[in-house]
């Protein structure tokens, strides 16, 4: 009887607990969506009027606030501004690094596999992440170096600290 009463109060705890816990992400999710749909707006009107901004224009940080709004916005506006990012990255190498990881995002939109191995996806059933697969992983490392980027072990590495990577 009494185990059967804690067992219940255990239940009713953990059911409030995942309704809460699930109208608190959708509530972030909504204000993250309104945030991320008003500063692409801010971001796209300065790229129709300036192009892609070098870095001597608008910094380091300006160029990567600029990218990082962009990787995460809709696939569409990702497609629509990845030339510009390319023409920029021809010009400003400090660039290529944010040019290839919107390029394996694009890649992942349409479910190819990507080409600098940058992106991870989330595995439900194991809860960890793994690499999104990549093309031609043998020389992946090349491709990498003309990015500017670490090689994958060193990133992998890196990643680790921060996410769960499979085993």
């Amino acid at each position: 009887m009494i185990r059967t009463e804690l067992l219940d109060l255990i239940s009713s705890a953990e059911s409030y607990n995942q309704e809460e816990l699930s109208s608190i992400i959708d509530s972030f999710a909504k204000k993250m969506n309104t945030i991320d749909s008003i500063n692409l707006l801010k971001i796209e009107k300065i790229l129709k009027e300036y192009g892609w901004p070098s870095t001597e224009l608008v910094g380091e940080q300006g160029v990567n606030t600029i990218f990082l709004i962009i990787q995460h916005a809709n696939a569409k506006a990702r497609n629509n501004y990845s030339k510009l990012l390319k023409k920029a990255a021809r010009k400003d190498i400090s660039q290529r690094p944010n040019y290839a990881y919107l390029i394996d995002k694009i890649k992942m939109d349409k479910g190819k596999k990507q080409i600098y191995g940058t992106q991870l996806k989330y595995v439900e059933e194991k809860k960890c992440f793994e690499l999104f697969p990549i093309k031609n992983i043998k020389n992946v490392d090349k491709r990498r170096e003309k990015m500017f980027l670490p090689n994958l072990d060193e990133y992998l590495k890196l990643i680790e600290e921060y996410y769960n990577l499979c085993k």
